[in-house]
């Protein structure tokens, strides 16, 4: 999987036989749990729909960021996947845009069920 950050070292535990986390040199560190969801397809094309609602609501990151009082990094980060939203930070952003959170997650996931199932029935087959 490829990671799109600098590393700066890794926790691995040998007596384990596994890497536990990545320490990236801007201070964040990734466990594989972390990365399983943080690049997955749903969480993918749930930063692709954030970004264009606000983007076709004509809402800067920053005017967003202000809406959040949060910095415009905040937002930056979430949308390119840097780190992922908290469900109450999803639900903020969502009033923030005058959108319905409950809305927007059902079709999120009904519109990426068949992805999700198809992946799942490949890795049944290995």
């Amino acid at each position: 999987m490829d990671i799109p950050h600098s590393f700066l070292g890794l926790q691995f535990y040998p007596e384990l036989g596994f890497i536990l986390s990545w320490v990236l040199i801007d201070g964040v560190t990734l466990t594989p749990s972390t990365l399983k969801t943080l690049y997955s397809p749903r969480n993918l094309e749930l930063r692709q729909r954030l970004r264009a609602a606000r983007e076709g609501y004509g809402v800067t990151q920053q005017d967003l960021a202000l809406k959040l009082d949060k910095p415009q990094s905040f937002v930056s980060k979430y949308e390119t996947g840097e780190r992922r939203l908290d469900v109450i930070e999803f639900a903020e952003v969502c009033t923030a845009l005058d959108m319905d959170a409950a809305n927007f997650l059902r079709d999120l996931l009904a519109d990426t069920a068949g992805k999700v199932t198809q992946r799942t029935a490949r890795a049944a087959k290995r």
